[in-house]
């Protein structure tokens, strides 16, 4: 991880080239050719390391509040086993047990099931989320003896399990094992507020560009992926490795470092080529030896708007 502090660039020789090294460092992550794994405990640790010094003491700050509301919100509760701290818990349960329960869940996207199935991968696939359906909510002409359990999320993709094991496989809903998430609802208001905040950017941490393109870049690098789009996202950050530019965000506090880009978004939109980027890395290669900075964030697409209007006027 970056740190905030801007590092005195070097000049290599008498004619006065700036040396990034910043930007090398950055960019030698993509060239292992292993994962990198690591502790929770390291992760954090890490990551608060390499924050500039006020980022590390507010993020102390917020983080020791945090604990104290957390102790305020299970004051009872000393362990993360205890059965009051209602952790999710994962179970398999038969098809004929699962239900879906509409007055939670969106109306039924027909569209979007038939495109689950027609890209179905079976490794991706994800857990259905459930709760244990009071007695009181089971219809009269159901066994009363069975227990049920209903998706509160993930109905499209039980629909597809579903349309899988009994229309392709021709399986038995009773001889059928689902995987499920069995969350500790007291009531239907708890699966409706977790629901929406699942569903929308209130709830989830969004992947920003940065995320994104580091993403492609890895699978292409590490994984060896063969995929013409994330094949050109990687040529694009070879492109301006090769003149020590980098890719960075705010989050990284390193946007003011000499060579750092902080338009991911731009960089890899497929209407700019790698040819595209790969001239821009040439015109930043030099205007940042004359002035070692930033890549300006209104410069960025200047420049490349000018260059792909050449390139589709030649």
């Amino acid at each position: 991880m970056a740190t905030a502090a801007v590092q005195a660039p070097a000049t290599n020789g008498q004619f006065g080239v700036y040396v990034r090294q910043h930007a090398k460092n950055v960019n030698k992550r993509y060239k292992s050719n292993k994962a990198n794994i690591v502790t929770p405990k390291e992760r954090y640790t890490q990551v608060l390391a390499a924050l500039p010094q006020i980022e590390k003491h507010n993020a102390n700050s917020k983080l020791k509040m945090a604990i104290a509301q957390f102790k305020a919100r299970y004051p009872n509760v000393t362990k993360f086993n205890d059965p009051a701290f209602r952790i999710c818990r994962a179970i398999p349960l038969k098809l004929s047990q699962l239900t879906i329960d509409t007055t939670i869940q969106r109306y039924l996207d027909i569209d979007w099931v038939i495109k689950i199935i027609e890209h179905f991968t079976s490794y991706q696939a994800m857990p259905i989320q459930v709760y244990t359906v009071a007695a009181a909510d089971i219809p009269d002409t159901w066994d009363a003896q069975t227990a049920y359990w209903a998706a509160w999320d993930g109905q499209h993709t039980l629909v597809a399990f579903w349309i899988i094991a009994t229309m392709i496989f021709g399986e038995k809903e009773e001889d059928v094992i689902i995987p499920t998430v069995e969350y500790t609802m007291h009531n239907r208001l708890e699966c409706r507020v977790t629901f929406m905040n699942n569903n929308s950017r209130g709830g989830k941490k969004v992947m920003e560009p940065i995320d994104l393109a580091m993403q492609k870049i890895y699978a292409v690098k590490l994984d060896h992926v063969a995929d013409d789009e994330w094949e050109a996202v990687a040529e694009k950050h070879d492109a301006l490795a090769a003149h020590d530019l980098f890719l960075t965000a705010s989050k990284f506090h390193d946007t003011n470092q000499p060579g750092a880009i902080s338009r991911a978004g731009d960089v890899v939109d497929e209407k700019f080529s790698v040819e595209v980027v790969r001239q821009f890395a040439v015109y930043a290669d030099h205007v940042l030896n004359q002035q070692p900075r930033s890549v300006n964030t209104k410069e960025l697409p200047i420049i490349m708007g000018f260059l792909r209007m050449a390139s589709q006027s030649n």
